[in-house]
């Protein structure tokens, strides 16, 4: 079903929404996404190869997190083994990892751009060149998570292909602009505060993000 633009304002009731997924089961969700965490900083420690296979598998984990959100609002309880139940089906497996290559290549292409930008950066740029940059990266951000967030979305509940769950995803974005917006300009804003101690609030933001952007797809499914 195609529609109006919700308004900005049910991207602060998703997070609400989401907020309340993570209350019903705070330390399953922190617990799994330490687990997470853990296995990323692990990743990581490997030169090059670590960092690609934490990007490859990257939107899996969202799936994972993704298919916890949907247990959780039905009732039941999460099992950590969520966490990457997306790669026990093979077709799903297949279209997650696609979906990491094309977060590997983004990532790549953008740190390419980015570099050209920052080298033809003029010492004594003004304000206005700074706001600048930072819009461009937050434009930047925005279009990773809605393509992340609800392309993953769309192969773990509708079995989409990567490529068409690339086209809604952008569809739906482009479609329902000012909600999905507001919802990452609260996750970006919300980041900074979760960064403060030690990164550890990110233990709660994101398992709440990740509810809001469940919570968000539910509603938004109507429209696409």
């Amino acid at each position: 079903m195609q529609g109006n633009s919700l308004p900005a304002s049910r991207g602060w009731q998703w997070y609400k929404q989401g907020w309340s997924l993570f209350s019903k089961q705070k330390g399953n969700w922190v617990l799994m996404t330490l687990l997470a965490s853990v296995g990323f900083i692990l990743l990581n420690v490997i030169p090059l190869i670590g960092s690609l296979a934490a990007l490859l598998i990257f939107p899996g984990l969202i799936g994972g997190m993704l298919y916890s959100a949907q247990e959780v609002s039905a009732g039941k309880p999460i099992k950590l083994d969520y966490l990457w139940i997306v790669f026990k089906d093979p077709k799903k497996r297949s279209e997650f990892l696609k979906l990491g290559l094309v977060l590997i290549a983004g990532i790549f292409l953008a740190g390419i751009f980015m570099g050209d930008k920052v080298e033809g950066l003029n010492p004594n740029a003004n304000l206005d060149v700074g706001f600048g940059t930072l819009a461009f990266l937050f434009l930047l951000g925005l279009i990773g998570f809605i393509i992340f967030g609800y392309a993953s979305a769309l192969i773990l509940f509708r079995s989409s292909s990567m490529t068409n769950a690339l086209k809604e995803s952008i569809s739906l974005g482009t479609n329902q602009l000012l909600p999905i917006a507001t919802l990452y300009l609260l996750y970006t804003l919300f980041s900074i505060i979760a960064a403060i101690p030690f990164g550890l609030g990110f233990l709660i933001l994101w398992p709440v993000t990740i509810g809001a952007i469940y919570v968000s797809y539910q509603e938004l499914d109507d429209y696409l």
